[in-house]
């Protein structure tokens, strides 16, 4: 029955660990497939039961600063994903967001990247979100501290003051057992609630570009068309970032004109 379905969703960048994660949480009983609707097909679903009457669902959402997919492309997809759990009642019960902690500076992609997961889920759901630091068996565990203690400090501590925990990934089958724990331990803790993005898809009748997040995503996209026009003025014209401007300004055209209410089936 779904009211015994704890359903996770887990959000990162592409390489921050999230398909180890469902892998080692679900163990050797997953089931790993698309979830119904052919809006979903870049979302997998991890399920193990727990053998207490609940069952577990982690969805695995494709990673934004993917080589092979835009980010355009993903947020839309996403949001497809997320309009049609909402319609067919699939609300989720947390959020877990991944993030590697190899890196000491904090770069502009991953506070944008960063900010547009802030808009998706929105600020009333922080206290249901779970940050996972991740790469803790490939790095110095001295740095990784410095690291995670920087983020907490400067990027994560919105959400934190709202309730968000931080967890660490060891890439062990027990550290992602515990992590699942965080939200399994205490039954009511964690209730099934629509984020931001769904209350406002909802709202707009599907307009995407009404959406604080396709906002967010839009202005991130502008920037990145600004910086290589000014690239292009500096080296004197250059056909590949000319390419690359038209392209990025393809994606906003799209962005702006998407409706996800139209591609919803129940």
């Amino acid at each position: 029955m779904d009211d015994e379905i704890i359903r996770l969703a887990v959000f990162g960048m592409t390489g921050a660990g999230k398909t180890s994660f469902v892998t080692l949480a679900t163990g050797s009983d997953f089931k790993i497939g698309h979830d119904g609707s052919s809006c979903t097909k870049n979302v997998q679903i991890a399920v193990k039961p727990l053998g207490d009457g609940r069952t577990v669902a982690l969805y695995d959402t494709p990673g934004f600063d993917d080589s092979e997919h835009e980010d355009e492309q993903i947020f839309e997809d996403l949001a497809k994903w997320l309009a049609t759990s909402e319609k067919v009642g699939k609300r989720l019960n947390g959020v877990i967001f991944m993030q590697p902690i190899t890196n000491a500076r904090i770069a502009d992609s991953e506070r944008q990247k960063l900010q547009l997961f802030k808009q998706i889920v929105g600020r009333q759901y922080y206290h249901q979100v779970v940050i996972v630091t991740t790469m803790w068996d490939t790095f110095n565990h001295t740095k990784g501290k410095m690291n995670e203690k920087n983020r907490t400090d400067s990027v994560w501590n919105d959400m934190i003051a709202c309730g968000a925990e931080v967890l660490q990934f060891k890439n062990t089958e027990e550290s992602a057992a515990s992590i699942v724990k965080h939200f399994t331990s205490n039954p009511g803790s964690f209730p099934p609630e629509s984020l931001l993005l769904q209350q406002e898809l909802r709202m707009h009748k599907g307009r995407l570009r009404e959406t604080r997040a396709a906002k967010q995503l839009e202005g991130d996209i502008g920037k990145k068309v600004e910086d290589l026009r000014l690239q292009i003025r500096n080296l004197g014209g250059s056909e590949k970032l000319e390419n690359m401007v038209q392209k990025m300004q393809g994606w906003l055209q799209r962005l702006r004109s998407a409706v996800v209410s139209r591609q919803i089936k129940a």
